[in-house]
């Protein structure tokens, strides 16, 4: 009996002890998340005065027939593509190089790795925005000065897909050492004996790499692209610094066109249904991810 009135009075601190964080978690994470569910069915404008009022699906209606809405879905797939693929390429061959055995100092190139990740993302955004500027970013110089380019370009007006595909540089070259660090850990993780012993069968360096490497890095590299893939569908910042969206709305990516939506038009119910609709797309990816690695393994 005194074991037991021992047990609760533990268990009744435990609670006591979760209780203030979970209560937290509640009003800042699960709360705004039904609150704006509930929105979505609203048609509450913050500019007009007359009480919100329910009108059901009609916000997820006139999204599918909204169509700077479904013309920004393309162009995050486009954008994210990019992300994705270019992160994934470049951290790959960190990784590798930072696992050779030709490279002595390993510290010192993980810690410069880190360097990207330690500038502020606004501050980023602005010294790439600088670096493609028209009129005097040194991209521009650098390609006049080696005669890839006989005037200076702005780069953000030439098209939509290149405008983007420029973006996704900035986004490239923050993500792409993360990703590098991570397989570089799985790296570790590979037994050396299956390197010596494919070496023994004949196989060459590209050879080890695709058959040893990277299914010995399967669950790490799908980790990867998860997180790229959802930090590429939830870009923000770098195009709000860089284009704006513009010009017209030639780089308006979706979560742009929410953030528009919400807090440029304050119309928070057609934000919030726009969000959701969103949400089910990177939930549908990441399920996608998983189908694909789980099928791979049976």
């Amino acid at each position: 009996m005194k074991r037991k009135s021992q047990a609760l009075q533990e268990s009744l601190f435990a609670y006591k002890m979760v209780g203030p964080m979970f209560s937290v978690f509640l009003l800042m994470g699960l709360f705004p998340i039904l609150y704006s569910f509930y929105v979505s069915f609203l048609n509450w404008r913050l500019n007009i005065a007359a009480k919100p009022k329910v009108i059901g699906f009609g916000n997820y209606v006139k999204a599918f027939s909204d169509q700077i809405f479904l013309q920004s879905l393309p162009k995050t797939g486009f954008f994210v593509l990019l992300i994705v693929t270019g992160s994934t390429v470049f951290g790959l061959l960190f990784a590798s190089l930072l696992n050779s055995k030709y490279i002595k100092r390993k510290e010192f190139f993980l810690l410069l790795s880190l360097l990207p990740w330690a500038v502020p993302r606004v501050v980023g955004g602005l010294m790439w925005k600088w670096i493609f500027d028209g009129n005097y970013g040194i991209l521009n110089f650098l390609l006049k000065q080696f005669g890839l380019i006989n005037s200076y370009k702005w780069w953000f007006m030439e098209s939509t897909w290149k405008a983007l595909a420029m973006a996704a540089i900035v986004e490239i070259w923050r993500n792409a050492p993360f990703a590098g660090l991570l397989c570089f850990t799985g790296f570790q993780n590979i037994s050396v004996s299956l390197y010596e012993a494919a070496e023994l069968d004949g196989a060459n360096a590209a050879q080890r790499f695709f058959y040893v490497t990277l299914p010995g890095i399967k669950i790490v590299l799908m980790s990867v692209l998860i997180l790229l893939t959802t930090w590429g569908l939830k870009t923000f910042d770098t195009i709000f610094i860089m284009t704006g969206g513009g010009p017209g709305t030639n780089t308006m990516i979706t979560y742009m066109y929410i953030y528009q939506q919400a807090f440029n038009y304050l119309n928070m119910s057609y934000g919030s249904a726009l969000g959701y609709i969103f949400t089910v797309i990177i939930l549908l990816m990441i399920l996608l991810y998983y189908k694909t690695f789980n099928r791979d393994n049976t």
